[in-house]
Parts: C-alpha cells; sequence; structure tokens
C-alpha cells in the first residue's frame, strides 16, 4: 500500500560553523521531528486495525 499526501510544511535551515551554505545541487541530510513518540507496538497495533477494517469491509458486501 501507499498513500501519497502532500502537506505544506516549513522548512528552517540552521547554518553549521565550518560547513558551506545548502545551495541547489547539494546533498542534505533531513531529519523530521513530528512531536510524537511512537513504539513498535503502536505500528504494529495501527497495521493490523487497518487490514481488520478491510475484512470487515469486505465481509459485509
Amino acid at each position: 500500500m501507499k498513500v501519497v499526501q502532500r502537506l505544506p510544511v516549513r522548512i528552517r535551515l540552521e547554518p553549521h560553523a565550518g560547513e558551506p551554505p545548502l545551495r541547489a545541487g547539494v546533498t542534505a541530510t533531513v531529519s523530521i521531528d513530528t512531536g510524537r513518540g511512537r513504539s513498535i507496538a503502536d505500528v504494529v497495533t495501527g497495521f493490523l486495525d487497518l487490514f481488520r477494517g478491510k475484512a470487515e469491509a469486505a465481509g459485509a458486501r
């Protein structure tokens, strides 16, 4: 399953001493902090709930 959704984001570039500025064609390492922590149990539960919902919907047809 592939879910594609476009979300508006605001990007903040923080300069690092001794590093060149970011320019077109330069590689960047990106990290995303959503402020929400998830355990592997949360991920597995969400994944299983997704398939349970599809199975229930298919049985209702």
